[in-house]
C-alpha cells in the first residue's frame, strides 16, 4: 500500500502505523495539529517530496557551488549550460534484472508457498529485458513512464520494476542507502498482484499464482500499470 493509492482513512492510519513512514512524516516538518487524512495526503506527498529532494540536499548543492566558484567553473556552467551537461550530468547505463537482483535482500522464505513465489520471482527478475532494448517498435529508455511504451503488447522492462519498488526509473548516482527488501503477502492469499511500499524499498510477492505463468503475469499488469501511474501523477 502507498499513500498516493489510500482509498480511505483506515488505509491512511495504516501507513502512518508504520514507525519509519511516521519518521519520515516528523522529519519533513508536518505540523502535529494538521490530521493526516485523505483529504489531506496530497498535501503530504508533497512535503515529504520538497524535504527529501530539496532541504535534505540544500547545504551539499551549496557546498558544490562554492566548489565550483572556487575552481572558476561556476561562470562557465552559466554561460553554457548545454555543453556542461557531459561533466555533471549522471550517464545511466543499461539496467537489466540481474542488476536489480543484487540490490535485493529477502529473509528466508517460511512457507512453500513464499519459497515458490520468491523462485518464480527471481527466475521473473532476471529475464527482463533491459533497459535500451527494443520492445514492440519504440526504444525503452530510462523513462519507464513515457506514454509511447504503454499498449496492449507491452512487456516491461527492468527499469520499470525498479521503479514499482523505488519510484526511481534509475539507480541514483550514490546508489540506494539500504538494500532493498523482498516480503509476501502470505497475510491476504487472494491477492494475485504485487505491492510495494516504495519509501521504503518493499516489494510485497503474491503467494497464491497456481503456476509460473501466473505468477509472471501478473508481474508483468502491475509493472505496467505503476508504469503509467507513475507517468501521470
Amino acid at each position: 500500500m502507498q499513500m498516493n493509492v489510500a482509498n480511505s482513512n483506515g488505509e491512511v492510519n495504516t501507513l502512518l502505523d508504520e514507525a519509519q513512514y511516521m519518521a519520515l512524516v516528523n522529519a519533513s516538518g508536518w505540523p502535529t495539529s494538521k490530521v493526516v487524512d485523505v483529504n489531506s495526503k496530497n498535501d503530504l506527498l508533497q512535503q515529504l517530496l520538497v524535504n527529501e529532494v530539496i532541504r535534505n540536499r540544500a547545504k551539499q548543492m551549496q557546498l558544490f557551488r562554492r566548489g565550483l566558484k572556487i575552481l572558476g567553473f561556476h561562470q562557465l556552467v552559466l554561460l553554457y549550460p548545454n555543453k556542461s551537461e557531459v561533466l555533471f550530468l549522471y550517464q545511466q547505463s543499461p539496467f537489466t534484472g540481474k542488476q536489480f537482483l543484487e540490490l535485493v535482500t529477502s529473509p528466508e522464505p517460511e512457507q512453500q508457498s513464499e519459497k515458490t513465489a520468491y523462485q518464480y520471482f527471481i527466475e521473473y527478475a532476471a529475464n527482463l529485458p533491459q533497459t535500451g532494448e527494443f520492445i514492440c517498435g519504440v526504444t525503452v529508455v530510462h523513462y519507464y513512464y513515457h506514454a509511447s511504451l504503454i499498449g496492449s503488447e507491452d512487456k516491461p522492462c527492468a527499469s520499470d520494476l525498479l521503479a514499482f519498488v523505488t519510484s526511481c526509473a534509475a539507480i541514483p548516482p550514490l546508489g540506494f542507502k539500504d538494500y532493498l527488501t523482498v516480503k509476501y503477502l502470505s497475510f491476504d492469499s487472494a491477492k494475485k498482484l504485487p505491492e510495494a511500499s516504495s519509501c521504503f524499498g518493499v516489494l510485497y510477492l503474491p503467494v497464491c499464482n497456481a503456476s509460473k505463468e501466473q505468477f509472471e503475469s501478473s508481474f508483468d499488469k502491475a509493472l505496467v500499470l505503476g508504469r503509467l501511474g507513475f507517468g501521470l501523477n
